[in-house]
């Protein structure tokens, strides 16, 4: 790592403005596939009771859980949705936990 690179000279400013696109459907889509692979993950073990199914589940809910708290982290930011009226639909929703994150 070196701390005396910046962004600048990394990327050009297309490639940094192309990056700070909000993609409203890409992010409702990826928040489903987050809670999808985490019920998968529940499934897995269900259906399937053993160790390693168990460790397998508990790692996929582990990730999933940690990229959750990033994607909740950045829709606090507002950084997530360009459409504001969506993003007070999903954080109302029960399947988000911005209302506890802000507490």
């Amino acid at each position: 790592y070196n701390s005396s690179m910046s962004i600048d000279k990394l990327l050009n400013d297309s490639e940094v403005s192309e990056l700070k696109q909000k993609k409203d459907l890409i992010n409702v889509f990826t928040l489903a596939s987050m809670w999808a692979q985490v019920v998968l993950a529940f499934l897995l073990f269900v259906l399937f009771p053993n160790p390693l199914t168990f460790f397998i589940s508990a790692i996929i809910i582990a990730a999933k859980q940690f990229q959750m708290v990033v994607f909740m982290h950045d829709g606090a930011h507002g950084l997530i949705f360009k459409n504001r009226k969506l993003y007070n639909a999903l954080q109302k929703s029960p399947f988000s936990t911005s209302q506890a994150y802000r507490y």
